[in-house]
């Protein structure tokens, strides 16, 4: 995890019928509030309305060991 200040929970609404969500909405009211509209517009449709609870980051690689080319082999003949 970095340091940084922590990241602030969010909100989002996710209709199983339509596009992945992408919009973060800043409390759960304004999630339900867009949940209710997008419901009242598509009709028999179901908005759900998603809280983030936890962030999960992987630190940048770390490089532990350089690798000896196998025999034969040069550095610069690598065919990629």
């Amino acid at each position: 995890m970095s340091s940084e200040t922590p990241e602030a929970m969010f909100w989002m609404v996710w209709n199983p019928k339509g596009r992945l969500p992408t919009f973060q909405h800043p409390s759960p009211g304004s999630a339900r509030a867009e949940a209710s509209r997008l419901a009242r517009a598509n009709v028999g449709q179901k908005f759900f309305v998603l809280g983030s609870i936890e962030v999960v980051e992987v630190p940048d690689p770390v490089e532990v060991k350089k690798l000896a080319p196998p025999p034969g082999i040069e550095l610069d003949e690598i065919p990629f």
